[in-house]
């Protein structure tokens, strides 16, 4: 038997599209359409300037043109708004990047890394 290979596909909610439900892939996932629920995403999440999602995100890294109303979003590594970008709920991300123009309301957690920086004693 041979080695298995991992699919990392990539996955596309295009404009006119409105998918409501929980969505889950190993790859990364463009979204132009609309969307409302759950998202778990192993890749990258884009959401175009069209685009709109309402409900819980999870993914690897993010890129927000359009509009995002969530609960929470969880992303692992690297979330970036877009001059475009409206996003409103609780993120949690190990960096965040936000464009001139984008908006943001709610709460962001931003993990403390393992490493710790000790200060001397006074």
């Amino acid at each position: 038997m041979g080695k298995q290979e991992e699919i990392n596909g990539y996955n596309i909610i295009d404009r006119g599209t409105v998918f409501s439900g929980n969505f889950s892939c190993n790859g990364d996932l463009r979204i132009d359409g609309k969307f409302t629920g759950s998202i778990n995403v192993a890749g990258k999440l884009i959401v175009g300037k069209e685009g709109g999602i309402k409900g819980e995100i999870k993914c690897e890294n993010a890129e927000i043109e359009g509009t995002i109303d969530v609960a929470t979003i969880v992303v692992s590594s690297m979330l970036v708004l877009k001059s475009s970008a409206v996003l409103t709920g609780d993120v949690t991300t190990d960096r965040l990047q936000i464009e001139q123009g984008a908006s943001f309301s709610g709460t962001c957690k931003m993990p403390l890394p393992s490493k710790q920086i000790d200060f001397p004693a006074e």
